[in-house]
């Protein structure tokens, strides 16, 4: 594939990705995460590095036609003589003439009287003088480029990265104090010793987790479709916030919370609420399996007068489906408050062939990591509910 060509194609590719994260993050209502703001500033750096490249290119080929022309039009003017009659074109060849100026040259056109039939003119290898090579789809296929496909990823779905609190951090280390139920003031009589109020703290910390995966690719297939690296890219980045959701779903399930339990999912689900309400804070989530979800749901709909709605929530609380919780278990809180990712701010991709012995059988390792901790620093915001 031709340098410029391969420009363009990653050029282009990187637009799409950039506006696919866009589109997808208007659609769902919402700002770009941490890690759609970091790739989309990366692809637009890179942007502007391939349009310097392509300006340059284009202007070294407009200078290269220009000459190109120029040379040509003195070789023609080399080719003419003083009377404006054309040269052989080669050793022993006539330039070639059309059946038309042929038959202007012939006897019998000159001898033509003006009035009547001319007389016919034969004109030998007619069709060799007009034939051109067959034209098919296997001389095409040398000039037409290929038509480029970029492949549609699936919606990436991050629903308790989103719904948590993402702290940024500037080490590899976090502590925080995990406090208990808030004292509560008396009314005190003038004259008379105050209650001391009872806090209670809990010191705690953690190391951020480095998180990171890698493909491979040849560096012929890399330099003959470049838009390939940005799709690898993106999947590597969407498998390392596949692993964040993974630690969160991890840390919910093994948590300690107030526990409410209740033969109907929805009414503990709504205990739950009070229980967190009691607490001081305010829910306004409940994480619970995708099934659990839908047989929520399907009860609804069959109490409900108005058939299915699909964006229809429980106490007011915004359900989160996420594979990997505890069947029959759902997750009722404010997760702002109760639950923290702690994000060292960077999501590298490296790429090498420093790797084992790739650099001489001409294989690219592609690399994506992240350094990320998820803790629950308030567990008093959450309370777990069982149907039972």
């Amino acid at each position: 594939m031709h340098y410029l060509d391969r420009l363009l194609e990653e050029r282009v590719s990187a637009t799409g990705v950039i506006t696919n994260l866009h589109e997808r993050a208007a659609a769902e209502n919402r700002d770009l995460t941490e890690i759609e703001r970091s790739e989309t500033a990366r692809l637009q750096e890179r942007c502007l590095q391939l349009d310097g490249l392509l300006t340059e290119h284009e202007a070294q080929s407009s200078s290269a036609r220009a000459f190109a022309e120029l040379q040509s039009r003195i070789e023609a003017n080399r080719e003419r003589t003083s009377d404006g009659v054309t040269r052989q074109t080669a050793p022993g060849r006539q330039e070639q003439r059309s059946p038309g100026q042929l038959v202007v040259e012939s006897t019998q056109y000159q001898n033509y009287p003006g009035r009547g039939q001319m007389t016919a003119v034969e004109i030998n290898d007619f069709l060799g003088l007009e034939q051109r090579a067959l034209i098919t789809t296997t001389t095409l296929a040398a000039g037409i480029q290929p038509f480029v496909f970029n492949n549609t990823l699936p919606t990436l779905s991050m629903p308790l990265i989103d719904a948590v609190t993402v702290q940024r951090v500037s080490s590899g280390s976090v502590e925080w104090v995990e406090t208990g139920p808030d004292p509560v003031a008396a009314v005190v009589a003038e004259g008379v010793a105050k209650p001391e109020a009872t806090i209670t703290m809990t010191p705690k910390s953690a190391t951020l987790d480095t998180i990171a995966h890698w493909s491979q690719i040849t560096r012929q297939a890399l330099a003959d479709a470049g838009y390939i690296r940005s799709l690898i890219e993106t999947k590597l980045r969407r498998g390392l916030a596949r692993k964040i959701e993974a630690d969160l779903v991890t840390l919910l399930n093994a948590g300690v919370f107030q526990s409410a339990v209740n033969a109907d999912m929805t009414k503990a689900i709504r205990i739950g609420i009070g229980m967190v309400e009691a607490a001081g804070y305010r829910p306004n989530a409940v994480a619970l399996t995708p099934a659990d979800y839908a047989s929520l749901d399907v009860n609804a709909m069959l109490e409900s007068n108005g058939g299915p709605d699909r964006r229809s929530n429980f106490w007011g609380l915004t359900p989160i489906a996420v594979p990997g919780l505890t069947a029959g278990v759902a997750i009722v809180g404010d997760f702002k408050e109760g639950v923290t990712l702690f994000d060292r701010g960077v999501s590298d991709v490296f790429v090498t062939d420093s790797h084992s012995d790739f650099f001489v059988k001409n294989i690219l390792v592609i690399l994506a990591e992240g350094r990320y901790k998820s803790a629950i620093t308030d567990p008093l915001a959450l309370a777990e509910t069982a149907a039972a």
